[in-house]
């Protein structure tokens, strides 16, 4: 799913055309039948496509890429995800906004949402890795419903079984080393996608 929305929104793909080049009954198919299901072409970062998956699994309605304007229609902001019948905005928070003229930038859009009523809530990969549910809390507050641990189960299922788990990760390995050819000699080395060894879910900056 993540890798979808990343090729959606660079315009390399569209779901119709996706559609259409699947096979029935071929490897994947329905995985991925599955996965067309839940992506969305606005999210930005690979972050922000988990944060909006993990609200989305736990019942929570959100609006990616959400405008917020003031009274005369300026823009004031473009919100990672807002969720619908409130004012609150949440967002994935990453490396960049450590950069000092970022952070500049940050605290007067943060003053401005807030004359205007709303709240941001930004989270970080630990956070959303570490307490999902949090996450959740701080969602249901929002929407003025009481908290319900059960709404993350779907959650702890797919993160579980995604490569962005040390046991989805073992899995991939595992099923990668089926297309390693038996004539060449296999390296010591780990399998991993290099994507993967080089960004942890732990790891702020990822």
């Amino acid at each position: 799913m993540v890798a979808i929305d990343g090729a959606l929104h660079l315009g390399h793909v569209d779901v119709p055309g996706i559609r259409e080049a699947m096979v029935p009954g071929r490897r994947g198919v329905r995985v991925l039948r599955r996965a067309l299901d839940l992506v969305d072409g606005r999210s930005e970062s690979a972050w922000e496509s988990v944060l909006r998956l993990l609200h989305v699994f736990a019942g929570v309605p959100v609006e990616p890429q959400s405008l917020v304007t003031d009274a005369l229609g300026h823009v004031v902001a473009r919100g990672d995800l807002r969720i619908r019948g409130t004012r609150r905005l949440v967002e994935y928070d990453g490396a960049d906004h450590r950069d000092r003229d970022q952070h500049r930038s940050d605290l007067r859009r943060e003053k401005a949402l807030t004359r205007l009523g709303f709240e941001r809530f930004g989270y970080v990969a630990p956070e959303i890795m570490a307490d999902p549910g949090q996450v959740v809390r701080d969602a249901d507050q929002a929407l003025g419903r009481r908290h319900d641990p059960s709404r993350l189960m779907v959650w702890e299922q797919e993160i579980g079984a995604s490569s962005f788990s040390g046991r989805g990760v073992t899995a991939l390995e595992h099923r990668l080393r089926r297309f390693v050819r038996s004539d060449v000699p296999r390296r010591r080395e780990s399998v991993r996608p290099a994507a993967l060894r080089r960004e942890r879910p732990d790891d702020p900056s990822a």
